[in-house]
Order: C-alpha cells, then structure tokens, then sequence
C-alpha cells in the first residue's frame, strides 16, 4: 500500500466554497503512513499523470501551487513516511505530532513537528508565508525552518519555488 490513514477529521468553511475556494478550519489526521519510490532513472511513485513515467526535466506547471487549499489548523498524529531512494536505502521519517496553524489566508503559517529521521529524534520549527502567497506562482515562496537532533541545530532561511517538493531551493543554511 502506497497510503493507509487510520483515522481523518475535517471542518470546512461552506461560505469559501461558493467562492470556489477550499478553506479547512481544521484538518486532524491520525495515522497516515506514505511509502515512496524513487527510481534511480528518476521515475516516482507519487507521480501520476503521463510524465510520471519519465524522469523529470523540467519544473511542475505554473498552476501547481496554485489549486492548494488553506489549512488553518491541522494536527497530524503518529505518522510516518518512507522513501526508498534511487540507490534503494530507506529513509524513514517518523511523525509523532506535527502541527500547522494560520489565523487566516493572508497570515503566516507557524510550523511544529516532532519526530524522527532513521530513528534519531528530530523537532521542526518554523513559518512559512501565507496560504495566499503560496498560491502566487510568479513568485518564489518564503521559509524559516529551525531543526534540531541532539546538540545539532540547522538554520534554513529561503524559498522554494515548488515547497511541496523542494524544488527551486535558494536560501542560507546555517549550523
């Protein structure tokens, strides 16, 4: 199985829909557990139109951020993502408890999760610009991000023109 989910609760904003905008008050989701692939030839499992099956070349369409909804508060428990990489090694990345919180679509995003990389503990803060922004795909998307494993910190201050993938990454890094 690709994806499984044990348990997902949502409230929708029903007046944003008539501005056909999807606006989530509040998403929790319980056990979501994601396993993906990555060929060493470039081919991805989470691809599916036509140009998953040949190695990207080129970045995502112009109008990929700009259908995403806005997510006020969500909560994400005891989760997990694998990834097998090109070479085949697994990368396991446990998710205890990950939070995202907005007070509104032109708002900041703050970010929170606790969890591991391969079975070593990590802890996640930061922001992000706002949902409205995000969805502005003539301009690159602003993060702060502060991780943490033991005594390590790594700083990440930048954009991303496609942060869903990390792609179009241009910032400073800091240890």
């Amino acid at each position: 199985d690709m994806i499984t989910l044990r348990h997902v609760q949502a409230g929708l904003d029903p007046w944003a829909l008539l501005h056909f905008t999807l606006v989530l008050r509040r998403l929790d989701i319980d056990g979501l557990s994601v396993q993906l692939e990555h060929e060493a030839n470039g081919i991805t499992n989470w691809k599916f139109s036509a140009a998953a099956h040949q190695p990207a070349t080129t970045p995502l369409p112009e109008h990929s951020r700009r259908t995403l909804p806005t997510v006020l508060d969500t909560v994400l428990h005891d989760s997990d993502v694998t990834l097998r990489t090109s070479s085949g090694n697994l990368l396991r990345i446990g998710l205890e408890q990950v939070r995202l919180h907005s007070d509104g679509d032109d708002r900041p995003v703050t970010l929170s999760a606790d969890g591991s990389y391969n079975d070593a503990p990590v802890a996640l803060r930061g922001t992000t610009q706002s949902f409205a922004l995000l969805r502005n795909t003539a301009e690159p998307f602003g993060i702060d991000l502060r991780m943490t494993s033991g005594g390590s910190v790594l700083d990440f201050s930048g954009t991303m023109m496609d942060p869903l993938n990390f792609d179009g990454v241009k910032g400073a890094l800091a240890a």
